[in-house]
């Protein structure tokens, strides 16, 4: 019986170190109000929205699971309907190499950030603070 109980030890500590938890992945730029400029963008190309239209990402829900109310559509309509700790998606004139991310707060409303990122590798190009932010 003793032998019973190593085996079911070790094959706890061996299921308990192969845990299915998936990490904590960002799916582009870090959220919160102090986003880090590390940030990386990995929203997958078929969810960004057409050139010239904006679209409603929330970061942490996978992009299978992103709401369907957050469609593309025009820029002037779909940032009325970002929530708080969303993010507003577009390309930046027409630039299909660009995407801008208009990053919103969680706690305070409003735009917190803005930052592009290059869609091939996926780097920060350039980050803005709004001017009533700073």
């Amino acid at each position: 019986m003793r032998t019973g109980s190593l085996v079911m030890f070790s094959v706890a500590v061996l299921l308990a170190g192969c845990s299915s938890r998936s990490p904590d992945v960002q799916t582009g730029p870090r959220t919160g109000e102090n986003a880090s400029t590390a940030a990386r963008f990995a929203i997958p190309p078929g969810h960004l929205p057409p050139p010239g239209m904006c679209k409603v990402w929330m970061p942490g829900e996978p992009p299978g699971q992103q709401k369907k109310k957050y469609r593309a559509g025009n820029c002037s309509v779909i940032e009325r309907q970002v929530p708080r700790g969303g993010w507003l998606v577009y390309n930046l004139n027409g630039d299909k190499k660009q995407v801008v991310v208009r990053e919103y707060g969680v706690r305070s409303p409003g735009v917190i950030a803005i930052r592009a990122f290059d869609l091939v590798t996926g780097a920060l190009l350039w980050e803005e603070t709004p001017a009533g932010d700073r």
